[in-house]
């Protein structure tokens, strides 16, 4: 073989599979160098799909375009939590990886493997070893693409149940409690609240990150007092994309910045306070309205605001989110959206009249109307439907 030339297992690639037949790719082809980017990743894809299962046979290619491809392939890193695993395990791939790396998507949901319904719940020592072995990955993940110099979107979105978020907005039922058989006969089986899942959020505002997406509000537990709302302020210079739920939200997270002469990159900004309903909230027509929406931060908290009824603290915060909205546009170099989602909180007389409950609104603070969401298919990216006028302005 010459020296210029590298065989490689396609397991490199493709797992455990290999690629049939013999191929063979020169150095002095310098057009295998122009190849745009989607081909390159289209090459590898058909020969993945296109490959005989039993053949044992490698690929051979030259090491300068081996390289060249490579670089090509590590680029989008999408994720799920046994890839994340096995990636950061591997301490040389991992920081061969980071010079190359643009995009990471990394999207867990939690307990799909830890489930053991012949006990009729879950073993709570494998749940707390899977949250040890996916936070140690996350963590040494962030701490070695944080100074990547090409980086521009992190993306992970957490859930801990494992049912997507479509199928929980459907459930009457508490999937979000489990049975925990005791070992003494005759007691009662003692209802359990699955632990949360707890990620290092302010490591994952990277030096040079454009896009960002913290999706926090499926946590049902008590959320954390932690106040990351400045921490994300901070890094607005950079920023061109922020899309943010938490249980826990103040206007510090808008705040325009000090420099009033310079513009911000950000273009687009959704902040959406509507979440998963909270089962530690009183029920009660105002506890049902409160337990799906964010609440003030524990440190922005005023008296006047703590010492209303609930319903009128919700529509006191979604107020304020909105005027500091409206406050950041002018400090704005190219805004294309700026929406606030939110949950129909106005009186009523019954508790369901209509379904009002139901219905999630995403107000267009650029334009000041708002569209109406599918309850059905509300999910994570927050997709729209019809356009109507707000009725409240």
């Amino acid at each position: 073989m010459d020296d210029d030339m590298v065989q490689i297992s396609a397991q490199e690639f493709f797992r455990s599979k290999n690629v049939s037949p013999f191929i063979m790719f020169r150095p002095k082809c310098r057009h295998l160098f122009e190849l745009p980017h989607e081909l390159i990743i289209e090459i590898f894809t058909y020969m993945y799909m296109y490959q005989e299962p039993r053949n044992k046979k490698n690929v051979m290619i030259s090491k300068q375009w081996y390289q060249f491809a490579w670089s090509v392939l590590v680029r989008d890193l999408v994720l799920n939590p046994n890839q994340l695993v096995r990636l950061t395990n591997n301490h040389h791939a991992l920081h061969k990886v980071q010079p190359h790396v643009v995009t990471v998507n990394v999207t867990i949901w939690g307990y799909e493997h830890v489930a053991l319904h012949s006990l009729g719940g879950w073993m709570l020592d494998l749940v707390y070893r899977y949250h040890i072995k996916v936070n140690e990955a996350v963590d040494r993940l962030i701490n070695t693409l944080r100074h990547s110099p090409r980086l521009r979107s992190f993306w992970m979105r957490v859930n801990q149940s494992w049912l997507d978020p479509i199928t929980l907005q459907g459930l009457v039922e508490s999937p979000f409690y489990c049975e925990i058989p005791v070992a003494s006969e005759g007691e009662l089986p003692v209802a359990m609240s699955k632990p949360p899942l707890v990620f290092p959020v302010d490591k994952v505002l990277l030096t040079n990150i454009t896009e960002l997406a913290l999706d926090t509000g499926f946590d049902y537990c008590k959320s954390s007092p932690r106040h990351i709302c400045c921490l994300i302020n901070s890094h607005f210079q950079s920023l061109k994309t922020l899309r943010y739920r938490s249980r826990n939200i103040c206007p510090d997270l808008l705040k325009p910045p000090a420099d009033n002469g310079r513009q911000l990159k950000l273009g687009q900004i959704i902040i959406n306070l509507d979440v998963p309903e909270d089962r530690d909230v009183e029920r009660g027509h105002q506890g049902y309205q409160q337990s799906h929406h964010a609440q003030a931060c524990f440190y922005y908290q005023r008296p006047a605001i703590r010492a209303q009824r609930p319903l009128d603290g919700i529509l006191t915060l979604r107020s304020e989110i909105k005027r500091a909205l409206k406050k950041l546009i002018p400090h704005m170099r190219d805004p294309e959206m700026v929406r606030l989602i939110y949950r129909n909180h106005e009186p009523t007389t019954t508790l369901f009249p209509g379904n009002n409950h139901r219905r999630v609104f995403a107000l267009d603070v650029l334009t000041n109307k708002r569209i109406m969401l599918s309850w059905e298919r509300y999910d994570w990216a927050w997709t729209a439907g019809e356009w109507e006028q707000d009725p409240t302005e």
